[in-house]
């Protein structure tokens, strides 16, 4: 088994207040074929500059 090195960084910002937006996997995921890409699109395209977290990620891509 391979082992996975985690990194920590740290930065220094300039900026009085950062937006952070909380997303779930399922807001990414569609019901009907293409819309999992729109969605997708969607949440990058309204993050952009802004921190974004995928909470409880691991829930949903469990690798082996």
């Amino acid at each position: 088994m391979e082992k996975v090195r985690f990194f920590s960084y740290t930065y220094k910002c300039n900026f009085d207040s950062v937006t952070v937006v909380i997303k779930n996997p399922s807001d990414f995921i569609g019901s009907a074929l293409g819309e999992s890409e729109k969605n997708t699109k969607a949440i990058l395209a309204n993050t952009v500059g802004k921190v974004l977290i995928i909470d409880e990620v691991g829930e949903k891509f469990i690798c082996d």
